[in-house]
C-alpha cells in the first residue's frame, strides 16, 4: 500500500513527491482467513458463541445459536450466559456460572455434555466444545469460544433403538428363542435375559462371558467344532 505526499519549497511549488509504502501482504492475508472464518461460523448449523474474557459476557452469536436457543443476536450479545442459558439446576460438577471458568484456566472442554436452558425455558441437553482464543504472541487470552450441539435428536434415536430392541426381546422370548450380539474389540456377549436361561447362567452373567465359552457350550450342544456352520454331510 502506497502514499504520496507532494513536497513543496517556500513559494509553495511543488519540487517533489514523498512516497510512503507498506507491506500489507500479511495484513490482508490475515483479514482474508478472518473473513472465511466469520463466514463459517455465521453459516454453521451448531451454535457457535464467543465470549469476552473479562466478564465472560457474550460477544458473538450466530445464526445456529438462534435457532437452538431461542434468542436473537440483539438479545444475546452483551448478555451475561449465566443468565441466558444455565438451568436453575446447576448440572452436577459445573461452576454456577457455567463451563467459561474451566476455558479461561486452560482446562480442555471436548463433547461435555450437558444442559443448558432456551428462550422458552426448555432445559434440554447437548454437547459442549469450548477453548481459549488466544493473541498472536501466544499468552494473552483474547476471548473464549463454544460450539453447542443439541442432542436431542441423537437422545431420541437411542431411545427409539432402546423400544425396538426391547419389543424385539419380548418377541423373541415369546417364541422361545433367544438372540445376543458380539461387542466389536472385545468379543463380550450382550444378549437378553433368555440367553442366562439357555446356558443355565445366573442373571446378567452372560453379558460378562467372552465370545469363546459360548462357543465351547455351543459346541458342546451341537457337537459342531464352529457353531456358526452347520455339519457337513455323511
Amino acid at each position: 500500500d502506497e502514499s504520496w505526499l507532494p513536497l513543496r519549497d517556500a513559494a509553495g511549488r511543488v519540487v517533489g513527491v514523498h512516497i510512503v509504502a507498506e507491506e500489507v501482504t500479511g495484513r490482508r492475508a490475515a483479514e482474508a482467513a478472518a473473513a472465511r472464518l466469520a463466514a463459517i461460523v455465521a453459516a454453521s448449523a451448531d451454535a457457535i458463541v464467543s465470549f469476552d474474557p473479562a466478564d465472560g459476557r457474550i460477544t458473538s452469536w450466530n445464526r445456529g445459536a438462534e435457532a437452538l436457543f431461542g434468542w436473537t443476536e440483539a438479545e444475546a450479545v452483551g448478555a451475561h450466559p449465566a443468565a441466558l442459558l444455565m438451568p436453575d439446576l446447576v448440572p452436577e460438577g459445573e461452576p454456577a456460572s457455567g463451563l467459561l471458568p474451566w476455558v479461561m484456566e486452560g482446562r480442555p472442554v471436548q463433547d461435555h455434555e450437558t444442559l443448558r436452558r432456551t428462550k422458552s425455558g426448555e432445559v434440554i441437553p447437548v454437547s459442549v466444545t469450548a477453548a481459549r482464543m488466544l493473541a498472536p504472541d501466544g499468552r494473552r487470552a483474547i476471548g473464549a469460544s463454544a460450539t453447542f450441539r443439541d442432542l436431542r435428536p441423537r437422545r431420541a434415536a437411542e431411545a427409539a433403538r432402546a423400544a425396538e430392541a426391547a419389543r424385539a426381546g419380548l418377541a423373541l422370548r415369546a417364541g422361545g428363542l433367544v438372540a445376543w450380539e458380539v461387542e466389536p474389540g472385545t468379543g463380550r456377549i450382550v444378549g437378553d435375559g433368555g440367553l442366562a436361561a439357555l446356558f443355565g447362567l445366573a442373571e446378567g452373567e452372560a453379558a460378562q462371558r467372552a465370545i469363546a465359552t459360548v462357543d465351547r457350550e455351543l459346541t458342546g450342544l451341537t457337537g459342531v467344532d464352529d457353531p456358526y456352520e452347520a455339519p457337513e454331510s455323511p
